[in-house]
């Protein structure tokens, strides 16, 4: 048995139970509730899916296209999957990547395209995969949007659910899907999976009935980029614990000493500060570990 050495690793591991609660919080507080002025959208990606599949497995392997599925719910958990609420934007890997751009504007024309006469809030719920949905692209096409929404939406709300516990309704459309696709022995292009999956959705090509708009191209004209040099405007660290490294309790008090040092004593030379006891440096990297780290218990962006 491998027993974990990286301390950054077990930062992040907390007891099944507490990981459990925080999964069950979520889903009862973002994707259960209803509201006459509130409106949830949850989408997500299904598996790629074979152009070609046979029983024969050599051609598992010289196949180089897959058809893409992604798929937007309107509504919350405790709403039934019908067609006219469920909505599959499909295209294969040729025409188009499943990338950021893919995905906001497939999410740009449901928002478009949706009621939304007496809804104040959206709220928009998906896993937190950085290169289709946690992004400045999606905050982009979102803050596009709601310049052209309805007066009425006053806020959109977009939530990333807990690491490992992102089971939403899209995964059980998925889950129809997939249950069909097993059934067929042969499927030789996309027509075959286009009529399994309008069975449960109603189906949209991608730019054919709608346009690919170049999201990513538009959001770098407006987004400064992250660079570490912006960290400057909100705290001021020492160099050293800007590493893949996990700081230490006791050379975070020591530059925090230091620093206070230098700033009462000009430029002369500081010797080294005594090191304070346990609880206070305990509570000074708390402190600092604010700034060091992401905090992944409270993963909510509001757009207002």
């Amino acid at each position: 048995m491998k027993i974990e050495q990286d301390t950054s690793k077990k930062r992040f591991n907390g007891s099944p139970k507490a990981t459990q609660i925080k999964s069950e919080s979520f889903f009862n507080e973002k994707v259960k509730e209803e509201k006459e002025t509130l409106k949830t959208f949850s989408y997500d990606c299904q598996k790629n899916l074979d152009l070609l599949k046979v029983p024969d497995q050599v051609a598992y392997y010289l196949r180089n296209v897959y058809l893409y599925n992604f798929t937007i719910v309107e509504g919350s958990s405790k709403s039934k999957l019908l067609p006219e609420h469920v909505f599959a934007y499909c295209k294969a890997e040729n025409l188009y990547p499943k990338a950021a751009n893919k995905i906001a504007s497939a999410l740009y024309h449901r928002l478009k395209n949706s009621d939304l006469s007496s809804i104040e809030t959206v709220r928009l719920v998906a896993d937190g995969c950085a290169g289709q949905n946690k992004n400045t692209i999606m905050l982009g096409m979102l803050s596009k949007w709601l310049t052209e929404a309805p007066q009425n939406v006053k806020k959109v709300e977009l939530v990333f659910p807990v690491v490992g516990h992102s089971y939403i309704p899209p995964d059980r459309v998925f889950a129809q899907i997939e249950k069909q696709v097993r059934k067929q022995e042969v499927i030789r292009g996309p027509e075959k999976y286009i009529e399994i999956i309008s069975k449960f959705s109603t189906v949209t090509a991608l730019g054919t009935d709608f346009e690919v708009f170049d999201w990513k191209t538009a959001s770098q004209k407006v987004f400064k980029p992250v660079a570490p040099e912006m960290w400057e405007d909100y705290v001021d660290i020492d160099s050293a614990l800007l590493t893949f490294e996990e700081p230490t309790d006791k050379n975070i008090v020591q530059n925090i000493s230091a620093k206070e040092q230098l700033e009462s004593d000009g430029e002369e030379e500081v010797e080294e500060a005594p090191l304070p006891t346990a609880e206070e440096a305990l509570k000074a990297a708390e402190l600092l570990s604010r700034f060091v780290h992401s905090n992944i218990e409270n993963d909510n962006l509001t757009i207002a």
